[in-house]
């Protein structure tokens, strides 16, 4: 986890706990990460690279979002398992940092300072961007 973006107010410790409680992964172009109706159980967060966030209109692709390096995506689901209501899918190469919903809720029990932090930044971050299509309800961060 780089100390950019996202991770930027986090200490070096507080990111080891995080690393911890979270599953990186490296993605190739054209991978979907979700599809719209699933259920959702975890955020995601962008360490590098670009993820497409769309509906599915009549079998035309609707870009809803275009992120980047430092947003997250996917927050609702770490607070209750919503059906997802648009796809998301890996644009360029991408390292993305997943923490699902039982992971959240161990980290609020045993560090409760980091988890506030975490709280903050998807309830209620520096640059949020509500989109609602159908639903939808994306939270972009940036540390701007």
């Amino acid at each position: 986890m780089d100390k950019n973006g996202f991770f930027a107010n986090f200490s070096d410790d507080e990111l080891i706990m995080l690393s911890n409680a979270s599953t990186q992964a490296k993605l190739d172009a054209g991978t979907t990460i979700f599809s719209e109706g699933d259920i959702g159980n975890e955020v995601f967060i962008i360490e590098s690279g670009n993820v497409c966030i769309f509906l599915d209109k009549s079998g035309a692709q609707e870009t809803i979002a275009n992120l980047g390096a430092g947003e997250f995506f996917g927050g609702k689901a770490i607070f209750n398992h919503d059906i997802r209501g648009a796809s998301a899918k890996v644009l360029s190469e991408t390292v993305l940092w997943s923490v699902k919903k039982e992971d959240f809720i161990q980290l609020t029990q045993d560090q409760p300072v980091l988890a506030a932090k975490l709280a903050l930044i998807l309830n209620a971050s520096k640059k949020e961007q509500v989109v609602t299509a159908a639903g939808v309800r994306l939270y972009a961060y940036s540390s701007i």
